[in-house]
Parts: C-alpha cells; structure tokens; sequence
C-alpha cells in the first residue's frame, strides 16, 4: 500500500531561509514534510525542510555538500578489509582513490568500521554510487541489450573472400565494415539479401557514397 506524501505549507521562517539561501527554483520547489532519516527539524516546526521534485530534506543535502567540500574534511584510513575490497571489486580504481568518512545518509556502513567508504574525487559514498549505477540499468536494460546485441552481430557478420575482395578494390580498409540488415534503399550486395555497412556506425557504405556523389554534384552545379 503506498502512503501519500503530505507537503504542509511553509512558514515565514522557511520562506525568509529560502530566499536567503536558496539560489535555484522559487518556493514553490519546497515544503514543509515528515522528519528526515536524520532528523532534521526545521525551527522546531515538527518538520523537514524538502525539495518538491526529489523529495530530498534541503538540511541533509547541504550537510553532505559542506562536509565533502570543506577544507578540513576528515579522511580516515582504510582498513585491511576495505582494501580487500576494492583489490577485489574495482578494475579501475585503486585503494588511492578512497577513503573512509562520515556515513553517508542511506546509513552505508562497510563492514562494522562506522564509516562509508567514499571517492576521493567526489565525495560520495561507494554503495551509494553502485546502488544508482544498478537502478540505471534496470531502468533501461531493454536498450542496453538492444546495443549489446547489434555490436554482437556486427563481430559476428564475417565477410567471405568474395566480399573480402569487392571491398579490397573499392575501399581501403575492408576490416571496418560487416555484412547488415538490408537498407532502406535496397542495396543488396551480390543478391546476399544484405548490406555493407561500416561497423562504426552501422550505416550502409552505399547509401552514404551516394549521398556524397548528391552533395559533390549540387555543389559543381553551383
């Protein structure tokens, strides 16, 4: 069962702290809502201060920017554990680019150390992180698939000696096209019921020689 969010209206202490503080959106991007995992409670009003659209308490937000920004930001060693980890875990960074610091407000903790372990250059928390790269893939999974397979049938569209040597005589470097789909226009090589196409983008080298031969012949014209 879904519950309802309530959005009660501002006071003038929130409106004046809006004005002052807040450099995007008007007040009617902000509201008065239930308490925040961090309990924030804006002016002993009972309630958090938050943005409409993400729903997100304006304190928590604030407290994690000034924290990772600030110069005297603490950064706590790693211990065997977390290098472990990321020794493990991560093909492209190394244990120089993290840190153990304050837990992050999705309560991250790694192992039982009271730390989330975070990016050096941003900032943020390493599950936090994941946990949105996750949710980015499963909201498009069908078109990541989608890409994977047609780069997986572009490998698999091998050219035979025939094909080898039609493109040999026409074009340079017959190792950057594959046999596709048939285009638009038709262009079937050889009665194959498909086209060359360029394996950088998949369009069909006869459609675009054809459209340079258009585009050279306009220009003469002129």
């Amino acid at each position: 069962m879904s519950t309802r969010t309530i959005e009660h209206p501002l006071n003038q202490e929130a409106i004046d702290y809006i004005t002052k503080h807040c450099r995007t959106g008007t007040l009617e991007d902000y509201y008065l809502g239930t308490i925040c995992r961090q309990g924030h409670n804006f002016g002993g009003s009972g309630f958090s201060l938050k943005r409409k659209k993400s729903r997100t308490c304006l304190q928590c937000s604030r407290t994690a920017t000034h924290q990772f920004y600030s110069k005297d930001r603490v950064e706590h060693p790693l211990n065997q554990e977390a290098i472990d980890y990321i020794n493990k875990m991560c093909r492209t960074l190394t244990t120089e680019d993290f840190y153990f610091g304050p837990i992050c407000k999705n309560g991250h903790e790694f192992g039982n150390s009271g730390f989330s372990l975070r990016n050096k250059r941003t900032g943020i928390c390493h599950e936090c992180n994941s946990e949105g790269v996750r949710r980015h893939y499963e909201k498009n999974r069908e078109s990541q698939l989608a890409c994977q397979l047609r780069y997986r049938q572009r490998r698999k569209a091998l050219l035979n000696q025939e094909e080898i040597n039609y493109l040999a005589k026409h074009i340079k470097k017959p190792h950057l096209f594959f046999l596709g789909t048939l285009c638009h226009r038709g262009h079937d090589f050889n009665s194959s019921g498909k086209s060359i196409r360029y394996k950088s983008n998949g369009i069909c080298v006869e459609c675009h020689v054809t459209e340079q031969r258009r585009k050279s012949d306009g220009k003469k014209a002129s």
